[in-house]
């Protein structure tokens, strides 16, 4: 007689942490998949995305925003300049900082990373409505963002 597979217990599988623990994982886990031919990693995309959206910003903004630490801002964009998607050029208001702005190259890549990340959000969602999605979206950025 065979043995019926280990379920997870009920404490987890009803508990919202845990089930954004789980979706993140897998969704991190395709996305980094799904971005590695584009020779990406998702933090570089963060940074990227936030560029494309804001427009120039200082490394400090960046990692403000990111909330990551300002030493792997500069790492990301040592990284994404020597490869041609990002520049640095002196802030006209304050001599002594960077604005870092994405070239025409690292435009092109980010949209293409952005289709990347979009489909793969319509797999994950695909058994919900779009009702459901918008929902969903809303309720999610309600506990993970803090408000402003």
């Amino acid at each position: 007689m065979a043995v019926p597979p280990l379920q997870l217990p009920s404490a987890l599988t009803s508990h919202i942490g845990y089930l954004g623990i789980l979706v993140g994982q897998r969704t991190q886990r395709d996305f980094e998949a799904a971005i590695a031919p584009l020779d990406l990693v998702p933090a570089q995309y963060d940074y990227l995305a936030t560029l494309a959206e804001h427009g120039a910003q200082s490394q400090r903004a960046l990692a403000d925003v990111l909330d990551v630490d300002p030493a792997r801002i500069v790492g990301l964009t040592d990284q994404l300049e020597g490869r041609g998607l990002v520049t640095r050029t002196t802030d006209p208001a304050d001599r002594r900082r960077n604005l870092v702005g994405l070239t025409r190259k690292g435009i092109s890549l980010t949209a293409r990373a952005a289709r990347i990340a979009a489909d793969l959000e319509d797999e994950i969602t695909a058994d919900l409505s779009t009702r459901e999605r918008t929902e969903l979206r809303r309720l999610l950025q309600r506990v993970a963002l803090p408000a402003s």
